[in-house]
């Protein structure tokens, strides 16, 4: 049996993640053209979660497979990418804090617009990574590691990709 190629495994990883983003995206976006709501907070509240369990997975991937192995080639942009990861952690933080805010009641003037700012904020982080990823990375990944060590990503990949028991 072939092994898939481990960009499409990772995109697949992805878009899971990427529903979420959009989950993310829609109930921000409500909040607002139509202001707070209950369906609208608990749909943002339900999203940080989920985006925050699919980026560590993700982030495990490319920590214990893709990185090792592409940073002895493109140290420079292995230091980017998890520059950018860190940018995106530290909105997905942010977000999470506004949310318990919220969740606690301790709701200020300035409560839901940094909602909806830290919201649109990580959407458009998290999109830009991943077109990243797709763009660059990969197209990156491919020229810069040996044939032997592509398929050790492969192989890695399809490790970390399967259904967990």
């Amino acid at each position: 049996m072939a092994t898939m190629d481990p960009f499409e495994m990772l995109m697949q990883e992805t878009a899971v993640g990427a529903r979420w983003i959009e989950q993310l995206r829609r109930a921000s976006a409500s909040i607002r053209s139509y202001g707070f709501s209950a369906d609208s907070f608990s749909m943002i509240a339900d999203a940080v979660g989920n985006i925050e369990s699919a980026l560590r997975r993700h982030d495990e991937i490319e920590d214990s497979s893709l990185f090792p192995l592409l940073e002895s080639h493109v140290p420079d942009s292995v230091r980017e990418m998890r520059a950018r990861r860190r940018h995106i952690w530290s909105a997905l933080h942010e977000l999470r804090a506004l949310v318990r805010e919220i969740e606690d009641g301790h709701v200020y003037g300035s409560s839901v617009p940094d909602l909806v700012q830290v919201a649109d904020e990580i959407v458009d982080l998290v999109r830009s990574h991943l077109a990243d990823e797709d763009t660059v990375l990969a197209p990156l990944t491919r020229e810069k590691l040996t044939p032997k060590e592509y398929a050790q990503l492969a192989a890695d990949v399809a490790r970390y990709s399967q259904p967990q028991a």
